[in-house]
């Protein structure tokens, strides 16, 4: 009888420490009413243990709690933590539903925020991604995965210069900023990630914006936004080291460290890198490194930041790309011509040498008894650095000084070394303001930023000539001025949401003195651009679809400095403009996800090269009247277990310019022959651009693999639809493996990635040159009546498998 007691007793006891109700509802933007995926719900237990889960896809979650009383919290990166208690009384099902509000950080960004209920297309890349991703490879190689991307290394390993195509559109002519301020050099409108060493670690999150997009600050997006929003130093005190190791003997060292709160009211962060690769390419070492360092003062409703950050970079010249004759040799694959005109070896400091820091100090604050909010920013970016060359047989004329005279031989042509000198400053302010109205809301951005450049050459030394060390052979001057103004409004009503944007923008650009080929460049030129963007969405209740929407976007971009130097001003270029037409549908079904979207692009005077010459011999781009970009774009991802994830995304597009003339050199007559082309494809526009990817999940989420896929379709390297001046489509796996351990207060991430896992050869980018001679010549050709056409073509090589292996230790 004691043992049926005590058996009953013991059931009664088990049943009631197993007593438990399921707690489930969904987490969403208090604003807009988004989902916001994988934001983390956990209670803490009297035993001090924590219970806790991720919200879904559609930001849904479940979590089974034990009766009694606890605090529950759940946080989402870029939001207020909400914290609740909550009574467990009886099992079931208890519905609770959370609204997060964008903490204040999140306004301090000022990084423009493009939920899923606005009609354009957007990708986001938070922190905890980059973390994995982030070993020492640059910012285009963390975004590769992404729709309609194409990223490239000049270096061949991801690690120097590298950069990123967009729908086709190269890196001048996407809009890049850091928190809101403009990356993009004022006068190339080129970015150069490699002056910004790991930025990526410091880092909250990444948005990219295809198409137009939204009203930003900067250059016009030509082909996609991208927005970087920095750290916030930490609340809580703590260190970060991270470590990688590699193939090409690639190396990076970094420290973070947090104060967490100082006084209440003060919090500091600060972060130093050292990266260092031979590259793939024969000499394309990078020798990288950089700092960011946060202070913030935060005191109710107010916030004031000052960030500084710097990157210095030396890296030898891997410019030029590998001959194409050269590409199916092993031995001769990563044949790097830059300095192997010297006679003898290469010269060994035939490098990019520069140096650029940024301050930035940010004022944001919230209205008292208000949602209204606002935030002013005031930057200043330093530049200064130069590129060494050594030259043979230059004429001595052409650096501003007297042949030399000896007896009676006159030397008119030496070797020599130069620098080219870039010393700039870039300045402004940027406003925001948040008006909310019921629902809806108004933003209201104004912009002025000031970019002066000073651009000079010197002689270092000369073989043959009484050059002195240090001749300054040419010096010119830049002053260029854009203002910028915009107004986007929100308006609701019922299962209809529209979209309103008007941006004014206005530049003035001067330049003058003389450039590198000793031209005298006086000219002043003014641009006033009206950018209109309008858009609606449409919720639907239905099985395949949760909203669908249109928008249409007009952008305008001016010439660059180059397009101005190699024509007079009066014979210049004209500005570009783009007529942007959107349209999709998206659905989140909790576990699956996926978007489908169309576009047309329309281009009226898109400057493109076409070989023609200036009357100085400079090749320049012109203006082509029409072209144009149309595609379709899908991505999905879906949990087909709690250990596996599948994503992908695949771009279909053509992409025409419907007629142009080509200029070809003629090296018998010295002049220069047309030849009409139509319907021609864009160069550096794949029809197909796709990639996928399998997440396999282990030992509780903390054994992370992924295989992924890129897949580029063939290429031309120019506008004439040349077989022979294009890129072989290409197809490589990488597989990445992260652990993560949690033990005491200490983590540590280890990171696995082996790039090109399948060892494709494969080439990225690439130039083309065409001439028409009657000199036989072994080259690949095309026969045309009256002689033949030539090419001559450099391709720039990918790193076959290769791995980087690194660490990362919080505490």
């Amino acid at each position: 009888m004691k043992q049926i007691f005590g058996l009953f007793f013991f059931l009664i006891l088990t049943s009631s420490s197993f007593a438990q109700a399921v707690l489930t509802g969904r987490v969403t933007d208090a604003d807009t009413h988004e989902p916001l995926s994988f934001s983390n719900i956990f209670i803490t237990m009297p035993d001090g243990k924590v219970l806790g889960t991720p919200a879904d896809l559609d930001g849904k979650y479940s979590l089974k709690v034990p009766l009694g009383e606890y605090e529950l919290v759940v946080t989402y990166l870029g939001y207020q933590t909400v914290k609740e208690v909550i009574h467990i009384q009886e099992n079931g099902v208890v519905v609770k539903d959370f609204a997060l509000t964008p903490a204040l950080e999140g306004m301090i960004i000022s990084c423009p925020v493009v939920y899923a209920s606005r009609p354009f297309t957007v990708d986001r890349i938070f922190q905890k991604n980059i973390e994995k991703e982030n070993l020492a490879q640059d910012v285009p190689y963390l975004l590769k995965m992404t729709p309609s991307a194409v990223v490239t290394s000049d270096a061949g390993a991801g690690v120097g210069y590298s950069g990123i195509r967009v729908r086709g559109a190269d890196q001048t002519n996407i809009n890049v900023t850091v928190n809101n301020i403009p990356l993009n050099d004022p006068e190339s409108h080129q970015v150069y990630w490699v002056d910004l060493p790991d930025i990526m670690a410091s880092a909250n999150h990444i948005e990219i914006e295809r198409g137009v997009g939204t009203s930003t600050n900067g250059a016009g997006a030509f082909g996609a936004t991208i927005n970087v929003a920095t750290k916030q130093p930490s609340e809580n005190p703590g260190m970060t080291l991270a470590s990688t190791m590699g193939s090409f003997n690639t190396q990076k060292y970094s420290l973070e460290a947090n104060t967490g709160k100082v006084k209440d009211d003060f919090s500091f962060q600060g972060r130093v890198t050292s990266i260092s690769s031979d590259g793939y390419i024969d000499r394309a070492s990078s020798d990288l490194v950089s700092y960011f360092l946060s202070g913030k003062y935060e005191k109710g409703n107010h916030i004031i930041q000052l960030n500084t950050f710097s990157g210095h970079e030396i890296t030898y010249q891997a410019w030029n790309g590998v001959p194409i004759t050269y590409i199916n040799d092993p031995k001769l694959r990563s044949y790097n011509p830059a300095g192997a005109n010297r006679p003898g070896s290469p010269y060994e400091n035939q490098v990019d040498n520069y140096k650029q820091t940024h301050y930035q100090a940010i004022y944001s604050g919230v209205a008292p008894n208000s949602r209204l909010s606002y935030d002013l920013a005031l930057h200043y970016t330093k530049g200064s650095g130069y590129y060494e060359q050594y030259k043979d047989d230059q004429k001595i004329a052409k650096y501003n000084w007297q042949p030399l005279v000896l007896g009676d031989t006159t030397i008119e042509k030496t070797d020599l070394v130069r620098r080219k000198w870039l010393d700039n400053d870039f300045y402004g302010a940027v406003f925001n303001v948040n008006i909310p109205i019921k629902k809806d809301k108004i933003n209201v951005g104004i912009a002025w930023n000031q970019y002066e450049g000073l651009h000079y050459g010197k002689v270092i030394w000369a073989a043959l000539s009484d050059i002195p060390t240090g001749h300054e052979y040419y010096n010119n001057t830049a002053l260029k001025t854009d203002f910028n103004i915009f107004a986007k409004a929100n308006k609701s009503f019922g299962q209809w949401a529209t979209y309103y944007d008007l941006q004014f923008r206005k530049v003035d650009y001067q330049f003058e003195g003389a450039d590198s080929d000793g031209r005298t460049l006086p000219a002043t030129v003014h641009h006033h651009f009206w950018n209109p963007k309008v858009g609606v969405l449409y919720s639907l209740d239905a099985k395949w679809a949760n909203n669908a929407y249109l928008s249409f976007a007009v952008a305008h971009r001016e010439p660059n400095r180059n397009d101005y130097r190699s024509n007079p001003v009066d014979k210049a270029p004209k500005s570009e403009r783009l007529f942007d037409f959107e349209g999709g549908i998206r659905k989140n079904l909790g576990d699956f996800q996926y978007e489908l979207n169309g576009y047309y692009m329309t281009y009226k005077d898109q400057l493109v090269l076409t070989g023609k010459l200036t009357e100085v011999g400079e090749y320049t781009r012109v203006n082509v009247p029409e072209s144009y970009r149309m595609g379709v774009e899908t991505k999905m991802a879906v949990r087909a277990a709690k250990w596996l994830t599948l994503s992908g995304n695949l771009t279909v597009s053509r992409n025409k310019i419907k007629a142009f003339t080509e200029y070809i050199d003629n090296w018998d007559t010295w002049t220069q022959e047309t030849v009409v082309h139509e319907n021609t494809d864009l160069a550096f526009s794949p029809t197909v651009v796709s990639a996928v990817a399998a997440d396999f999940s282990f030992l509780k989420n903390k054994l992370d693999v992924t295989l992924s896929g890129k897949y580029v379709g063939k290429q031309y390297l120019d506008n004439t639809s040349n077989d022979h001046t294009s890129l072989p489509a290409y197809f490589y796996n990488d597989l990445q493996i992260n652990y993560l351990l949690k033990k005491s207060k200490v983590e540590y991430l280890l990171n696995l990635k082996v790039n090109n896992l399948l060892n494709q050869k494969y080439s990225t980018n690439g130039w083309a040159y065409r001439y028409r001679t009657g000199t036989p010549y072994l080259g690949p050709y095309d026969q045309k009546e009256g002689g033949a056409t030539y090419s001559q073509v450099g391709l720039y090589p990918q790193a076959g498998v290769n791995y980087l292996l690194g660490l990362v230790v919080k505490f």
